[in-house]
């Protein structure tokens, strides 16, 4: 499998984002899943400050915020505009 070839499962791409990040932004649950079971972290910030959960919360990704609220993430983290992923997620009107 491709990902056992892959040196550091958190690598980062210019915006800083992670593998975690772009699967959960993507609404990617099994690739979610496996970078999970790889050991993938789960709360990193991007150059935004935005966490998984917070890009979850902007693409309206309930499925992944459900998942993301089940595993220990930190649901206070504030992005660079001062915003929580709940202030997003109600903004947006997610707030299932």
């Amino acid at each position: 499998m491709i990902i056992d070839k892959i040196k550091d499962i958190n690598t980062r791409d210019r915006n800083n984002n992670t593998a975690f990040s772009l699967a959960c932004s993507n609404n990617h649950i099994s690739c979610m899943e496996l970078l999970m079971k790889y050991g993938a972290e789960n709360d990193t910030q991007n150059n935004d400050g935005n966490t998984p959960l917070h890009l979850a919360c902007i693409n309206g990704n309930i499925d992944i915020i459900e998942m993301l609220l089940c595993i220990p993430v930190r649901v206070n983290l504030l992005n660079k505009e001062g915003n929580t992923p709940l202030l997003i997620a109600s903004q947006k009107q997610n707030d299932d």
